[in-house]
Parts: structure tokens; sequence; C-alpha cells
């Protein structure tokens, strides 16, 4: 739509990402990430991902994981999903394979306090990340992670389908083989 295109240009999502500076109020920096995280999602054009991207929108969006609502949680999975099933280049790898991404995002796995919502959709990105072209490095980063193999093997027995399916698909494809 028009506003997509008003809203993602490089000019725009550059100061969106300069008021995001840690400098600024948290909440500055919170509203300004789920404004990256709704052009993502909303305008769902790979134009828009690759200035959210090349202005460094990506660490801002996953920076929602360390939040305490849940809603905003899934807000930045919901974007780097979308993110991680754009065409492979070297732009997206970096971005989408930053530790601080990953790293986020395995949180939400980790944590004991996630929906079933949320952890689906988690994996869903570890899951996208590992079918990448690129997956040899990705799979480095993936198996360092802390507690990767147990959390996977407790994830296959879980009460939803989905998650436990998501999992098994994850495993599989890092070579783990959970029980």
């Amino acid at each position: 739509s028009e506003v997509c295109v008003q809203l993602s240009q490089p000019g725009t999502v550059a100061l969106v990402c300069e008021r995001c500076s840690p400098a600024e109020p948290a909440q500055v920096k919170i509203e300004g990430s789920r404004l990256l995280a709704g052009l993502v999602k909303y305008c769902q054009s790979e134009e828009v991902m690759r200035v959210v991207i090349s202005e460094g929108g990506v660490k801002l969006i996953a920076s929602l994981l360390d939040s305490a609502h849940l809603s905003l949680r899934n807000e930045a999975l919901l974007a780097l999903n979308l993110l991680a099933v754009v065409k492979d280049d070297g732009e997206f790898k970096t971005s989408l394979t930053d530790e601080v991404v990953v790293g986020g995002v395995w949180g939400v796995v980790s944590a004991g306090d996630s929906s079933p919502e949320l952890v689906s959709n988690a994996l869903t990105f570890l899951v996208l990340l590992a079918e990448k072209q690129w997956t040899a490095e990705v799979r480095e980063k993936l198996v360092m992670l802390e507690g990767l193999t147990d959390k996977l093997d407790s994830l296959t027995q879980n009460d939803s389908q989905t998650v436990s399916d998501l999992a098994k698909q994850l495993a599989k494809k890092l070579s783990l083989n959970p029980t």
C-alpha cells in the first residue's frame, strides 16, 4: 500500500533505527522496534525487508524478544519469520544469523514462560534458517546454543503437536537425532 511505500523509505527507516539507539528512552526504542516489525509484517515486501535489513533493523526487531510482554515477543518472531523466507543472500544471512538474533530466538524457546505459540514461532525461525543454502555455517551457530539437544529432546514430547513436530524437524535438520 501507499503507507508501506512512504514508511519504508530508507531515510525514514534510518531515522527510526537512529531513534532506537541506547541513548533514547526505552519506550521510544520499543515503539521504534515495533514499527520496524510492523513494516515487515504488514508490507510483506522484499524491498521493504531489504531496507529494514540494510538500516540495521533486524537487531532492533530482535530486541523485542527480551520484552516482558509476550505480544511483543510474538510480533518480533512473526517479522523474523517473514524475513527468513526471503531468498538467500549475504545481507539477509549476516542479519538473520547474528548472535543477538539467534540467541534471542533461542531464549524464547528455552525460557520456561513461553507459550506454545511463541515456542512454535521461534522454532519455525530456526527451522527456516536450518533450511537455507548456508546451512553449514548456520548449523555451527545453532548447535552451539546452550542446552540445544536436551531442550529439543524435551520439546519432542511437548503437548503441542506443532511444537513437537517443529522440534523434531529442527533436530533432524541439525542431525541431532532426538529420541
